[in-house]
Formats: C-alpha cells, sequence, structure tokens
C-alpha cells in the first residue's frame, strides 16, 4: 500500500513539475504581450497635445513665414528623419541576415 502511494504521488509530482516548467517557458511570451498592451494603452490614453510640444517662438516664426518657407521648413523635417530611419533599417536588415551566425559556430 505504501509503494503505491509514494508511486501515485511521484506520478503527481512529475505531472505537476512538467505543467510547471511548460508554465515557465510561456511566462515571457505573456509578460511581452502585457508589456505591449499596456504601451499600447499608455500611447492611446496620452493627450495628442502632449506630442505637439514646442516652443511658442519657434511656432509663431513657422505661421508667420510665407508658403515658401513653409514648405522648406516640411522638407527639412524629411531631409533630418531619412538619415536615421536608414540606419535604423540598416542595423535591423544585418542583424536579420546575421541571426543565426552565432548558433552554428557551438
Amino acid at each position: 500500500m505504501a509503494l503505491a502511494r509514494s508511486k501515485a504521488s511521484f506520478v503527481k509530482l512529475t505531472c505537476f513539475k512538467e505543467s510547471f516548467t511548460a508554465m515557465d517557458a510561456t511566462r515571457p511570451l505573456v509578460a511581452g504581450k502585457l508589456a505591449g498592451a499596456v504601451a499600447a494603452l499608455l500611447m492611446l490614453a496620452s493627450p495628442a497635445a502632449l506630442y505637439a510640444q514646442s516652443c511658442a517662438m519657434c511656432y509663431q516664426s513657422a505661421a508667420a513665414s510665407g508658403p515658401r518657407s513653409i514648405h522648406a521648413l516640411k522638407l527639412g523635417i524629411l531631409v533630418l528623419m531619412f538619415p536615421p530611419l536608414l540606419i535604423t533599417a540598416g542595423v535591423a536588415y544585418l542583424a536579420y541576415r546575421k541571426r543565426d551566425q552565432f548558433n552554428q559556430n557551438s
């Protein structure tokens, strides 16, 4: 009787251990999804005026300038935006291409 009880408890313990390790494997996935959901919720909940912070003097100067100056300002913003975008895309591409290089060596 004692042997049957200890064997049954061993089976219960191993089943619990396997389900516990399976739960641990999904924990980072759930935590990542939860963090993404919280970040998205915070972005949606923040007011739009928060992202439009700038000095009043710059705004008045840009608003008072002519249409050619406004067009030049918009083009300047695009010119300043593309180099960081291309650098980030290049780094992401290189990381994607080299992702398995370290795993093949070991």
